[in-house]
C-alpha cells in the first residue's frame, strides 16, 4: 500500500508495547526500519513513544538504531510536545 500511494510523511505509534503474552501490539523498531524499506522516499514519524508503561523500546534506543541505519534524515522520533512542520 505505501509503494501504490507514495506517502511524503508516514506517522507510526512506536515503543514495541507488549503485554505479559502475545507479540507486540505497536510497532517495535523492526517494524518501523520494514516501514522505511517499503517507503524509502518518506519521511516517517515515530509518534506514542514512552506513552504507555508497558513499551519496552525507548526513544533513546530507537535513535541510537536510527542512527546506526543512517537512517535519521528519514525518522523522526520527536520529544513529548514537539510540533514539525511539513511542506507537502
Amino acid at each position: 500500500m505505501l509503494k501504490t500511494h507514495n506517502p511524503e510523511v508516514i506517522v507510526v505509534n512506536g515503543g514495541g508495547a507488549q503485554f505479559l503474552q502475545g507479540n507486540p501490539v505497536i510497532m517495535t523498531k523492526e517494524d518501523i526500519y520494514q516501514t522505511y524499506m517499503e517507503a524509502q522516499n518518506s519521511t516517517i514519524i515515530v509518534v506514542h513513544m514512552e506513552a504507555v508503561n508497558h513499551c519496552l523500546l525507548t526513544r533513546k534506543e530507537l535513535k541510537n538504531f536510527i542512527n546506526e541505519k543512517g537512517l535519521s534524515d528519514n525518522i523522526l522520533v520527536p520529544s513529548d510536545g514537539e510540533i514539525s512542520h511539513f511542506l507537502i
